[in-house]
């Protein structure tokens, strides 16, 4: 083998960049900080997702911190309201009919930008149907999907490789040799194919990505001015709470007050033989039965304003939780959709690493074949020491494994929260 392909094969090597792979960390503790009242991964999930190994290990490239959160939030903006009357009857009422529309139109808004991406809560059962089938519509899909695909190539790459180290030792002649590395490396359907094939389409999920990362800040734009911590809706639902805490410790004191009356009435008269009382159970306060007079007629009003007040504070906590709920869910929503484009960034990162990986061992393969004669295959040993092939079937395999590990285990499963 000559001095220069023994250089070449040294910097153009059958053993792939570690740009597909990368280590992760341990995070659970800030995803679930991360994680709002609205929607959260399950701790089970959660903890064999990100700590079942005593140390980090490899993973594909997407699976990070930021691909978790970006799961989380758009399962969230996936399951708010987005009609009138749905928003009404889960958040109650507000003085501006207009807000509410214009709000329910914002979140409408994020709502359908969300489902191109696709829904990280219906994942689990479509998992395996994804990996099998043509490229979805959704990037969210198309991520699994392209996981399934570099996963199935990388093995391929591994069998080729023992190939390889098998075929240059049983074919007799130098020449016939480097035909057959051509054809493995180059022919159709070849590796180079094959990379060539990797990078397009994860090139491809890397400007789809882009485009929609570009359309979601117009499309959240609205979302702060309704959903920030001074938004007007928050705002309006951060006072109305207030009112109604004050006014519900308002009704308790007079509640107590009428519960006092109706028993200084009832006593009053049964004392005066006036009537007697009949106690008996349920929410609602007992009626006197009384043989007339103006301390019967006394408690029954006092009962009938403790049944009143009893009913009005169940009321107002009925209301107080909704627009409870609604602070508590539209800061989870800004929260969330704020650092958006930033967890779609280092995903578009990712994806072009590993366009850039692909492109990267379909150049090495195509100057390996190029630069190499026959007389370089004389000493077969020495060729495929020279080129790492053994080292190279053993790292794509690994390449296969992280990949696969990374369709079963790098998605969050999530659930809504008990209304």
């Amino acid at each position: 083998m000559s001095p220069s392909l023994r250089s070449s094969l040294a910097l153009r090597s059958f053993e792939p960049p570690s740009g597909i792979i990368v280590p992760t960390q341990r995070r659970l503790a800030s995803v679930i900080s991360f994680s709002s009242g609205q929607l959260l991964g399950t701790p089970e999930n959660a903890n064999r997702l990100l700590q079942a190994d005593p140390q980090p290990n490899y993973k594909f490239a997407l699976f990070s911190e930021e691909f978790i959160k970006l799961q989380i939030v758009t399962t969230q903006a996936l399951t708010l309201p987005v009609a009138t009357g749905t928003f009404s009857e889960k958040y109650g009422t507000f003085g501006s009919e207009v807000t509410v529309t214009a709000c329910v139109k914002a979140l409408d808004g994020l709502s359908k930008h969300c489902a191109k991406f696709g829904n990280p809560a219906k994942l689990a059962t479509e998992i395996q149907v994804i990996g099998r089938g043509e490229k979805p519509a959704t990037l969210y899909g198309r991520i699994v999907w392209l996981a399934y695909k570099i996963a199935n190539t990388s093995q391929t790459f591994g069998l080729n490789f023992m190939t390889i180290a098998m075929a240059l030792q049983q074919i007799p002649t130098p020449a016939e040799r480097l035909v057959m590395l051509r054809q493995i490396l180059t022919g159709t359907g070849g590796l180079v194919t094959q990379a060539k094939t990797m990078e397009t389409e994860s090139a491809s999920l890397r400007d789809a990505l882009l485009t929609y990362t570009t359309e979601m800040t117009t499309v959240k734009a609205p979302i702060s001015k309704y959903f920030s911590d001074g938004g007007t809706l928050c705002e309006e639902a951060r006072s109305k709470h207030k009112d109604i805490l004050t006014r519900i410790t308002q009704a308790q004191n007079e509640l107590n007050t009428a519960r006092e009356d109706y028993i200084k009435y009832c006593a009053a008269a049964a004392g005066s033989s006036v009537g007697l009382m009949i106690i008996s159970g349920g929410m609602a306060w007992p009626l006197a039965a009384t043989a007339g007079g103006v301390l019967g007629a006394m408690a029954e009003e006092a009962r009938k304003r403790a049944n009143e007040i009893e009913g009005e504070i169940s009321r107002l906590n009925a209301e107080g939780a909704k627009k409870a709920r609604l602070v508590l869910d539209v800061q989870g929503l800004h929260v969330g959709v704020t650092p958006i484009e930033l967890h779609l960034g280092k995903v578009i990162e990712s994806l072009g690493t590993i366009a850039g990986v692909w492109g990267n061992v379909a150049s090495q393969f195509q100057d390996i074949v190029n630069e190499t004669k026959p007389e370089d295959l004389q000493n077969v040993e020495e060729y495929t020491a020279a080129s790492r092939i053994i080292t190279a079937q053993g790292k794509w395999k690994e390449i296969a494994e992280t990949t696969s590990q990374f369709t079963e285990r790098a998605f969050v499963q999530v659930r809504a929260s008990a209304a």
